[in-house]
C-alpha cells in the first residue's frame, strides 16, 4: 500500500459472510423491459416542464398517459413558477411541411444530456427533413429556451419548408373542481358543494375564451393559469379561499419564437407560430428559438410582468445564453474512461437531474411531475437522500425545514401543497395538532426524524436542528403502538395499494415498526448530543422497547424472517406469514446497524430464496414497486455479496432508455412491463443513491468525523471516477477506482478541507482472493475475498491503497 501519510494498522473482517455464492446465478437474464421510453423533465427551482413522452396526457383531474401517441417534441406539462398549481399549456412540436405536405417523422429518439449534448433533447428523422432539439433552463429564472437545427439530409431534394408550432392552453384553469376533477357548470356547483363540502368547490376559474391571448406587438401568445391547484390529493389539507388566494397568485406564460437567419418568416397565428424557412437545399440548416417566460402576479398585470420578462430574454444573444447555461451544467457524479456512456452512470445522472428538477426553491420535491404534482412526505425519503448523496445539503436542509414548517402549522399530513415563502420552521401554531391526519399514528411522522438523522450524519449541522428538536420529539410520541408495543399499517407505502399485496392484518405491521425504530434510535443520539441526557434515556428505553416487541411479534423463528403483518391478538393464524420484499429489506436501506447481523441476512435469504425470480412484493403476485431492485441491490452491496453485480444488471433493465424508473412494474413472461406513475422521483431517486452506494459505498458520520467506504467495480470495467464531491464545510472528497490486470488502485483526494477524518474502507467483490501489496500485513487466511483497512484522510492531501485481484470475476 502506498499513502501520502502513515496510517493505522490493517485488518481481516472476522465475520464469514454468511449467504455469498463462489458462482452467483440469481436472476434470469433474459428479462428486459417493454417500451424503454418515458420523457424526460427539466426543472430549475421557479419554472419546469415534461417533454419528450411520445405519448398524450389525459387533462381530466389527475393527469396520466393515455394510449394516443404524441410527437416527441410535444411539451406536454408546463408549470411555472409555483409548482403545485398545475399546467399553464402544452404544444410546441414542430410539425413540418414540405412542398405543401405535412410530413409524418419516420423516427424519433431522445437526447440524453452527456459529452455531446449538455441538455435534454429530441432527435425527429425524415428523408426529407430532420430537426434536432434541445431544451435548456437557465439557473433560477423562470425563462426556458428551445433549441431546434433544422436540417435538409444530404440525399434529400430541394424544397420549400414550413414548420408550425401550435400552442395550447390547459382547459382545466377554467372551470374545474377541485378533489376529483369533475367538471361543473353554474347550475352544478351548488349541488356539488352539497355533495362535497365548501372547501371542495371550484376555485377562481378563468374563462375559456381568456385562457390565451395573443399580443401582436410583441409577436407572442400569453397563456394564463388560474390561482387554484388542478389537483388537489384528499390526503392533504384544502386551505380555506382567503388562505389560497394568499398562497397561490395567478400565473401566465408569454411565449415567441426567434429566427438565427433573419429571411426566415414568423407568422403570429392564434393556434401557434407557422415559421416559413424558404427554399432549403440538401445539407442546408436553420436554426430556430423558442422562448417560454412564466410569471406570477395579480390576475390584471401578470399578463404584462410575462411579456416584459419575455422581451428582455428574446433581446439577448440566444447564444451566450446557452453557453451560459452549458457552463453552469454540473458535472456528472461519476465517470469512466472505458464506459462513458454506461446505462449505470446515465442512470445516476438522470436520477439526481429528475430529484432536482421537481424541487422549486421553497419546498419538497414533487411525487411526480403530471400525476402528483404535490409533495408527499414518504415520496421525498429518495429524492432527500439522493441529494445528500451528491452533497446537495442545503437542498435538502430546505426540504426538510419544509415538511416541519408544514407539519406546525396544517398537522401530520401525508401530503402536502407548496408554500410560496417557507414559513420559520420553528414557529408552531397553536391548533396544528388539531389537524393530524391519519397518516400521523405511524410512518409519516417516522420519516421526518429520518430526514433529520440523514442531515445530522451527512453534515454535524447540529444548530440547524435545535430548532426542530419538539417537532421531532411530538413525532416520535405521537405514533400510535397497538397493545403489545407494535406499530400499524398507516396504508401509505407503495406496495400496499394494490389488494394483491396489502397486508391482510392491520394492527401491527414489520414496516411501520422499523420506520419506527430506526427514528427513536436517531432521537436517542441526538438527544445525548444536545445534552438532554434524561430524555435520551428515555428515547433508548423506547427503542428497546420497541425491538423487543418486534422480535417478540413480528419474527417468525420457524421460516427466520420478519412476519408481513398481524392484528394485536396472540392468534397465530392472524399473521400474514408472507415474506413481504420491502419490509424484509427495509433493515439494511435504514442502516439500522452491521449488515451482516443474522436478522438482516436472514431476511436477505428469505428475499432470495421467495422472491426475486422477478422481483415480487409477495411471492403469490407478478409485480414488484420501482424501488424494489434497488433496494435489493443495496443489500448485497452492503453485504458483500458478490451476487450485487447481477442486481446491478437486473436494476437497470428496469430503467427507461433516459435511466429512470416507474411507479410499478408487472412481469408478463420474460418481460418487465412499467405500469402506474412514469418520471418517478421517489422510485427514481432510491435506486439513483442505490447505484452510488453500489459504487462507492460512502456513509459519512460528520458528528463522528468519520467515513465508510465499499468501493466496487461493476463487472467489465477496469475504472470510474467521482467528481470532487462536497464534504459540508470539509472541503471536497474525490475518488478514483482503477484496475489494471489484476492489479487494483483506490485514490482518494481531498481539498479545502478544515480537521482531518477516520476512514474505514472495506474492498470487496473482486473475486476470489485479494492480496496486499503490503507484505508486512497479516496473512489472509479468514476471508480471502475480503479486504479491510483503517486510516486518517487527511484535510488536504491523497491516499493510495493497492491490492491484487488473485483471480476474475466467477461468471
Amino acid at each position: 500500500m502506498h499513502m501520502g501519510l502513515p496510517f493505522f494498522c490493517y485488518f481481516l473482517l472476522s465475520t464469514s459472510l454468511i449467504f455469498a455464492q463462489k458462482s452467483p446465478q440469481l436472476f434470469p437474464q433474459h428479462w428486459q423491459r417493454y417500451d424503454n421510453h418515458d420523457g424526460y423533465v427539466l426543472g430549475n427551482g421557479q419554472m419546469y416542464l415534461v417533454a419528450g413522452l411520445g405519448k398524450e396526457l389525459n387533462r381530466n383531474g389527475k393527469s396520466q398517459l393515455s394510449n394516443r401517441p404524441a410527437d416527441y417534441n410535444r411539451i406536454a406539462w408546463l408549470i411555472g413558477p409555483s409548482y403545485t398549481l398545475g399546467n399553464l399549456g402544452y404544444g410546441w412540436e414542430p410539425i413540418p411541411v414540405f412542398q405543401q405536405d405535412t410530413l409524418q417523422w419516420e423516427k424519433q429518439s431522445t437526447i440524453s444530456p452527456g459529452a455531446q449534448y449538455e441538455f435534454w433533447g429530441i432527435k425527429s428523422k425524415h428523408p426529407q427533413l430532420e430537426i434536432s432539439t434541445q431544451d435548456i433552463l437557465p439557473d433560477n429564472s423562470s425563462i426556458f429556451i428551445r433549441s431546434m437545427e433544422i436540417h435538409k439530409p444530404a440525399n434529400s431534394s430541394a424544397g420549400q419548408v414550413t414548420l408550425f408550432l401550435p400552442v395550447y392552453p390547459d382547459p382545466r384553469n377554467s372551470v374545474y373542481a377541485m378533489f376529483n376533477g369533475q367538471k361543473v357548470d353554474a347550475v352544478q356547483i351548488e349541488r356539488w358543494r352539497n355533495a362535497c363540502g365548501p372547501n371542495l368547490k371550484p376555485r377562481n376559474s378563468i374563462p375559456l375564451s381568456d385562457l390565451k391571448k395573443i399580443d401582436p406587438a410583441s409577436g407572442s401568445i400569453l397563456l394564463f393559469g388560474t390561482n387554484h391547484a388542478l389537483w388537489q390529493e384528499v390526503s392533504t389539507t384544502v386551505p380555506d379561499e382567503k388562505t389560497y388566494k394568499k398562497l397561490f397568485p395567478y400565473r401566465a406564460a408569454a411565449t415567441s419564437v426567434k429566427a438565427e437567419d433573419t429571411d426566415t418568416q414568423i407568422t403570429l397565428q392564434e393556434r401557434g407560430f407557422t415559421i416559413d424557412l424558404g427554399i432549403l437545399s440538401p445539407g442546408e440548416s436553420r436554426t430556430l428559438y423558442v422562448y417560454i417566460v412564466t410569471a406570477a402576479g395579480h390576475k390584471k398585470r401578470v399578463g404584462k410582468q410575462a411579456l416584459s420578462t419575455l422581451r428582455k430574454w428574446k433581446a439577448k444573444d440566444p447564444k451566450l445564453l446557452i453557453q451560459s447555461a452549458r457552463k453552469a451544467q454540473e458535472d456528472f457524479l461519476f465517470t469512466s474512461g472505458d464506459q462513458p456512456n454506461a446505462p449505470l452512470l446515465q442512470s445516476i445522472n438522470a436520477c439526481l437531474n429528475l430529484a432536482l428538477a421537481c424541487k422549486p426553491t421553497d419546498g419538497g420535491t414533487m411525487a411526480q411531475p403530471y400525476m402528483y404534482p404535490m409533495y408527499y412526505v414518504r415520496d421525498q425519503y429518495g429524492p432527500y437522500k439522493l441529494l445528500l448523496a451528491a452533497g446537495a445539503y442545503e437542498k435538502a436542509r430546505n426540504i426538510l425545514q419544509f415538511y416541519v414548517a408544514k407539519q406546525n402549522h396544517e398537522g401530520i399530513q401525508n401530503a402536502h401543497d407548496l408554500f410560496v415563502k417557507t414559513p420559520d420552521p420553528a414557529k408552531w401554531l397553536p391548533d396544528a395538532n388539531a389537524k393530524n391526519g391519519h397518516h400521523s399514528i405511524a410512518e409519516v411522522p417516522s420519516y421526518i426524524i429520518l430526514m433529520a438523522r440523514d442531515y445530522y450524519r451527512a453534515t454535524g449541522d447540529l444548530e440547524s436542528l435545535r430548532p426542530l428538536y419538539p417537532r421531532l420529539k411530538y413525532n416520535l410520541a405521537i405514533q400510535a403502538e397497538s397493545e403489545n408495543g407494535v406499530l400499524p399499517f398507516a396504508g401509505d407505502e407503495s406496495y400496499t395499494n394494490r389488494s394483491e399485496t396489502i397486508p391482510k392484518y392491520r394492527d401491527e405491521m414489520t414496516d411501520s415498526h422499523l420506520l419506527f425504530m430506526a427514528a427513536a434510535d436517531f432521537m436517542q443520539e441526538l438527544a445525548q448530543d444536545m445534552d438532554r441526557a434524561a430524555e435520551a434515556q428515555a428515547f433508548a428505553q423506547t427503542y428497546a422497547q420497541a425491538k423487543k416487541a418486534l422480535l417478540d411479534r413480528m419474527w417468525l423463528s420457524d421460516k427466520q424472517h420478519f412476519v408481513y403483518a398481524r392484528d394485536d391478538s396472540n392468534d397465530k393464524s392472524k399473521q400474514d406469514k408472507r415474506p413481504a420484499f420491502d419490509a424484509l429489506l427495509r433493515w439494511f436501506y435504514l442502516e439500522m446497524g452491521d449488515p451482516m447481523d443474522s436478522i438482516p441476512q436472514h431476511n436477505l435469504a428469505a428475499v432470495i430464496k421467495e422472491l426475486t425470480e422477478p422481483i415480487r412484493v409477495v411471492p403469490e403476485f407478478a409485480w414488484c414497486a420501482g424501488m424494489d431492485p434497488g433496494y435489493l441491490l443495496y443489500a448485497l452491496s452492503r453485504s458483500q455479496d458478490t451476487r450485487a453485480h447481477a442486481a446491478a444488471e437486473l436494476l437497470l433493465d428496469y430503467a427507461s432508455d433516459q435511466g429512470l424508473y416507474s411507479e410499478y412494474y408487472l412481469y408478463e413472461g420474460d418481460t418487465i412491463i412499467p405500469t402506474g406513475g412514469t418520471l418517478r422521483p421517489w422510485e427514481s431517486s432510491i435506486n439513483g443513491y442505490t447505484l452510488i452506494q453500489y459504487l462507492t459505498g460512502l456513509r459519512i458520520n460528520m458528528p463522528d468525523r468519520h467515513l465508510s467506504l465499499q468501493p466496487h467495480l461493476p463487472k467489465g470495467w477496469t475504472q470510474w471516477k467521482s467528481k470532487a464531491l462536497p464534504l459540508y464545510k470539509e472541503g471536497t472528497l474525490q475518488m478514483e477506482l482503477i484496475k489494471t490486470g489484476k492489479e487494483v488502485t483506490f485514490i482518494l483526494e481531498r481539498t479545502d478541507g478544515k480537521q482531518s477524518l477516520t476512514l474505514d474502507l472495506e474492498f470487496g467483490l473482486f473475486g476470489e482472493k485479494i492480496s496486499s501489496a503490503d507484505q508486512g500485513l497479516p496473512a489472509h487466511t479468514k476471508q480471502s475475498d475480503l479486504l479491510v483497512t483503517k486510516a486518517i484522510l487527511p484535510a488536504e492531501g491523497r491516499l493510495t491503497f493497492q491490492f491484487t485481484v488473485e483471480e476474475e470475476y466467477a461468471q
